[in-house]
């Protein structure tokens, strides 16, 4: 929309407010805003809060997409969520999964048919980098713990799928805040959701690889073992300039990682059957890290 700028006075400029937008928000005569500029852009805020953000949905039909479903309504910013099914395993299961996975949402109601979610938390004061910094350890401390594992030769690494819990937990809130604040500068918040996205995907990873080693009980040696441990210095690399970006830094490790690429293309051609899927994966979860810096170079540069 277009404001032409009217002049009071000698000095002073002002331009009109949108009219839906100072309704929505409860604003009048008299409030304050935050204005900040940046370059041409003159962003306008205010702290007031809108009405809470409620929904409906019944469950009944929505198996087996119940907890993405969930999951959406959660990282879409629903406030307010009343949940019903003719099911009621669907209601009595809500306090293991999903809902142990979204940070601030708690069960304030439930019968055997109906359940009313609600943010109790609130999302004002958190910050999103001190979020994702949780996430980033929790994934640093996934590769750790199994690369531990693997040189005690243990062969249930079940503990790190806890581990996977809390990175969902705190990636589902990173993408939560993103759709309802958006990215400290607003245009970067699509590629923001991506980076999170990938993270959160490499938590997966790790757990599912360590499911696998634990259904099959194999104990992953020699090159596998050589490349998991590359891969955690890639992830711990990215991880040293994703809040402080250094473009030298960001150079070498993408140079590390093309010649993993290179090394991974000659090592899964000789591999054992029993450590291929390792090989698998650790190339999946590079990848993931190599597609992360290329994608940040968009917001750093």
């Amino acid at each position: 929309m277009k404001r032409r700028i009217i002049k009071l006075g000698s000095s002073t400029q002002v331009i009109s407010l949108p009219k839906k937008w100072t309704n929505h928000y409860g604003l009048s005569a008299g409030n304050e805003l935050d204005v900040e500029e940046k370059g041409k852009q003159l962003t306008i805020t205010t702290e007031k809060d809108t009405d809470l953000e409620k929904r409906t949905i019944d469950l009944t039909n929505l198996h087996p997409l119940i907890n993405f479903g969930l999951l959406a309504l959660y990282i879409g910013g629903l406030d307010e969520l009343e949940i019903t099914s003719q099911n009621p395993e669907h209601i009595s299961k809500l306090p293991k999964k999903p809902i142990n996975q979204f940070i601030g949402y708690e069960i304030i109601e439930q019968t055997k048919n109906r359940a009313l979610v609600k943010d109790v938390t609130g999302i004002k004061e958190l910050e999103l980098n001190n979020i994702l910094r949780r996430v980033f350890l929790l994934v640093i401390s996934s590769s750790e713990e199994l690369i531990k594992s693997i040189k005690a030769k243990e062969k249930d690494y079940s503990h790190i799928a806890a581990i996977d819990l809390n990175v969902n937990r705190f990636a589902f809130l990173s993408l939560r805040l993103l759709n309802k604040r958006g990215a400290d500068d607003y245009k970067h918040t699509p590629v923001m959701y991506h980076l999170v996205s990938q993270l959160e995907s490499i938590g997966d990873d790790y757990d599912d690889l360590t499911e696998y080693l634990t259904n099959k009980k194999i104990v992953p040696d020699g090159i596998a073992l050589v490349f998991l441990e590359k891969v955690d210095h890639l992830l711990r690399d990215y991880y040293s300039i994703f809040f402080k970006f250094d473009l030298d830094k960001a150079t070498k490790i993408d140079a590390k990682y093309r010649k993993m690429l290179k090394d991974f293309e000659f090592s899964i051609s000789r591999a054992k059957p029993n450590q291929l899927r390792v090989l698998v994966f650790a190339e999946q979860i590079a990848n993931k890290i190599g597609d992360m810096l290329r994608h940040q170079l968009v917001i750093s540069l």
